[in-house]
């Protein structure tokens, strides 16, 4: 069984809740969600229809809000704030068997064909100023 956003949430706030328990911050890892089918990863073969529908689903409009929502999931649960530094990168790469991990599939991808950019410069617009004012982020651009 995967776990669902709201478990994740509870594990955060029970880690969060300990007596004791310190948090880091957190490390996100390879431009945020990818799809990609189960097994491929570890060295099975892909379904060539369900590459295809994943690399679909990567590209459609609606990654831009689920990926959004993702980021403000971590920011809600204290993982991305001033004092939690955020490591986002995988700033470009294609969609494959292996999966959709970059904000963008080419460096000049326009930013209306790429939903997980759009998402995460949306995050930034929303709380670059207090992150800026903690010098804890900084946004390059391309």
């Amino acid at each position: 069984k995967r776990a669902t956003v709201q478990e994740i949430n509870q594990l955060v706030a029970t880690i969060k809740a300990k007596e004791g328990a310190t948090l880091q911050g957190p490390i996100i890892y390879e431009g945020g969600p990818g799809l990609v089918e189960d097994g491929v990863i570890g060295g099975g073969d892909p379904t060539p229809m369900v590459v295809r529908l994943l690399a679909s689903v990567a590209r459609a409009s609606g990654m831009e809000q689920a990926l959004r929502q993702w980021l403000d999931m971590f920011q809600t649960e204290g993982w991305i704030s001033a004092d939690t530094p955020m490591q986002y990168f995988v700033d470009t790469g294609f969609i494959s068997q292996y999966g959709s991990w970059g904000m963008r599939e080419y460096q000049d991808q326009s930013i209306e064909d790429a939903p997980k950019v759009r998402a995460v410069h949306g995050f930034l617009d929303d709380h670059m100023p207090a992150f800026a004012e903690s010098q804890c982020v900084s946004a390059a651009t391309n």
